[in-house]
C-alpha cells in the first residue's frame, strides 16, 4: 500500500486499507434499526429523556449486550476450538507424511544392487537419498 504522506494522522484517517468503512456498513445499520425498535417500542425517541424510561433503557441494553457477548464467546470458543483441532490434524498428516518418505527412501536404499562393479554408483545414489 502506497501512502502520499507520511504524517501519522493521514495514515490512520485514509480510507484505502482503513477498516472503518466495512464496520460502518455493518453498525450503522445495527444502531439505527436499534433506535427504529425502540422508537416503535415507546411511540418517539423523547422518553429516553425521561427517568423510568432511562433506567429500562439501560436494562433491555444490558440484556442485549450480555445476549450478545454470550453469542460471540460461544462464536469465538468454536472457532478457537476448530483452529486447534485443523493444527493438530495438520501436525498429524505432517507426520505421516514423513514417515511415509522415511519409509520409501529406506527402501530405495534397501533394493540397491550388490553388484561389486556398481559399488560406486550405489554409494553416490546412498549419499543422494540421504
Amino acid at each position: 500500500m502506497q501512502y502520499k504522506n507520511n504524517r501519522l494522522i493521514w495514515v490512520v484517517l485514509s480510507w484505502q486499507g482503513n477498516l472503518i468503512p466495512k464496520a460502518m456498513r455493518f453498525s450503522l445499520p445495527a444502531a439505527l434499526t436499534c433506535l427504529a425498535v425502540f422508537w416503535l417500542k415507546n411511540g418517539s425517541l423523547r422518553s429516553l429523556t425521561d427517568d423510568n424510561n432511562r433506567a429500562e433503557f439501560a436494562t433491555s441494553t444490558t440484556s442485549a449486550a450480555n445476549l450478545l457477548g454470550t453469542g460471540l464467546l460461544f462464536l469465538l470458543t468454536f472457532r478457537a476450538t476448530t483452529a486447534y483441532n485443523r493444527y493438530w490434524e495438520g501436525a498429524n498428516l505432517i507426520s505421516l507424511a514423513r514417515g511415509e518418505w522415511l519409509n520409501t527412501a529406506s527402501s530405495v536404499i534397501a533394493f540397491c544392487t550388490q553388484d561389486e562393479e556398481r559399488r560406486d554408483e550405489v554409494r553416490v545414489f546412498q549419499a543422494l537419498m540421504m
